[in-house]
């Protein structure tokens, strides 16, 4: 049996499984969605007991598709991993009952502390040629009464009538809309004016014969706006992309931060400037970045669209100097957050830029941690983590093949003090990191970035380059 450095909760999507151990099969009549929507929550594992068990492990804003399922009350339960804990947790239990052409939406609401369960029901609607509409439900935690329009793009929202005015908990079934292209905006309830507006989506198409449900939730820091608008029943669309408000707060505009992993310049590498063309002329977006460091995020123009982006040389090497072979092309979705890294490129006066999405979603129990190789010196590298002192002797690397240019996913762990060590991948006794000491406080996100050390191939450097902490 192989053995961890240590038990590290990684978050991975299960598929559904079955087990006919409890009754006869019922022929399925009805359906049972259930959704994640509990904001400082890590991922859920929700079992639905019945004629077959079924399972599934379930991000934030995540949701199961339709269960389809025979007339019966369902036993369900939600356990979730808790620090220094082996087993799951068990923190709601509750039944759901499915009736024939209906379909239960059962959505988990709250709190890490203080999870609620909302139960909705939907009556099949059967919709003929040049028909369409859409359900509507409120499950932001914390958030006031809201009115929700779909309409034309641009259309002036103080002669409309909403299509939904909901509470917290409260949902629309279904409202008639006939087929088209529309903007979905959500409003304090009574609102109309611009600066005003919680969300509005880009254009989205809304098919003649489909009836999605929408469902207003918490965005939950994921991106840099306050709500994240959720669709079922809407092929290929989870949730609808914010459209970028220049007048209103939070304006939904992408924000980008830049984290130096080249060493370029011997011993210290360049202090880096990260500029774009949003505004002409080329505006710095980030400023002076010194070697090991990240940048904060920060808003870009609210009108960005894809846009080209330069790494320019601030220290002493060769200022002014575009350091990139090529400018690069990057399309900044509204409401993202987007992390620039500059690592070495093919030659040492040269860098590349990676780019990805990432977000500032604290959970209430864990620290999360990602880690960014851009060490060039080493292709794949093997990462261990043990607590402080302990031996990492004949352990198995926690993360394992980590390639040079990528970072890891989100993963969270137990808030306290860790040892890490890195390795070549594959060769546990090539250590290029022995012993770096880290101390993970609760509610956090924190970002490890492995660089190269000048003159010393051999040998990498870790550093803790950003940690985002919050309140949970």
């Amino acid at each position: 049996m192989r053995r961890y450095a240590t038990p590290i909760a990684v978050f991975l999507v299960l598929a559904l499984s079955g087990c006919e151990d409890l009754s006869d099969n019922l022929a399925p009549v009805g359906a049972l969605r259930i959704v994640h929507a509990v904001n400082d929550l890590g991922p859920a594992t929700v079992i639905i007991r019945g004629p077959l068990q079924f399972q599934a492990l379930l991000v934030y804003t995540g949701g199961t598709g339709p269960l389809s399922l025979g007339e019966d009350v369902y036993p369900v339960r939600v356990e979730v991993a808790k620090p220094g804990v082996t087993d799951n947790v068990e923190i709601l239990s509750f039944d759901a009952s499915v009736a024939t052409d209906q379909t239960r939406i059962v959505v988990l609401s709250g709190t890490t502390a203080a999870p609620q369960v909302l139960q909705w029901v939907r009556d099949a609607v059967s919709l003929g040629a040049g028909e369409a509409g859409g359900g509507f439900g409120h499950a932001f935690f914390g958030e006031g009464p809201v009115d929700i329009f779909v309409e034309l793009a641009g259309a002036d929202l103080s002669v409309a009538m909403p299509k939904a005015s909901l509470s917290y908990g409260e949902f629309i079934p279904f409202r008639s809309i006939a087929p088209g292209d529309y903007q979905l905006t959500v409003l304090p309830q009574g609102a109309t004016a611009d600066d005003q507006i919680l969300f509005q989506s880009v254009e989205f198409a809304l098919p003649e014969g489909t009836g999605p449900f929408f469902t207003v939730l918490d965005n939950a820091d994921q991106g840099t706006g306050g709500v994240t608008l959720r669709v079922s029943g809407l092929a290929g669309l989870p949730t609808l992309e914010p459209a970028i408000l220049a007048s209103a707060t939070p304006s939904y505009a992408p924000q980008v931060r830049l984290i130096n992993g080249a060493l370029l310049d011997p011993a210290t590498g360049p202090e880096l400037t990260l500029q774009s063309d949003i505004t002409m002329p080329p505006s710095d977006l980030v400023v002076g970045l010194p070697f090991e460091a990240a940048s904060s995020f920060d808003d870009t123009l609210v009108d960005a669209e894809p846009t080209t982006v330069r790494i320019i040389d601030a220290g002493l090497t060769m200022p002014g100097t575009n350091l990139l072979d090529a400018d690069v092309d990057i399309d900044l979705r509204g409401g993202s957050y987007n992390t620039f890294v500059a690592r070495e490129g093919a030659i040492p006066t040269q860098v590349f830029l990676t780019s990805f999405l990432d977000n500032q979603r604290l959970l209430a129990d864990f620290a999360q941690y990602q880690l960014i190789h851009s060490a060039a010196d080493e292709a794949f590298v093997d990462v261990y983590i043990v607590p402080r002192g302990a031996s990492f002797d004949g352990l198995f690397p926690n993360l394992q093949s980590v390639a040079f240019g990528t970072r890891t996913q989100l993963m969270a762990i137990s808030p306290e003090q860790w040892d890490i060590r890195i390795t070549d991948a594959g060769f546990p006794g090539a250590v290029r990191v022995d012993r770096f000491e880290v101390d993970f406080s609760g509610c956090s996100i924190n970002t490890l970035l492995v660089t190269d050390v000048d003159a010393m191939p051999n040998l990498s450097s870790l550093t803790l380059a950003d940690t985002i902490a919050g309140g949970c």
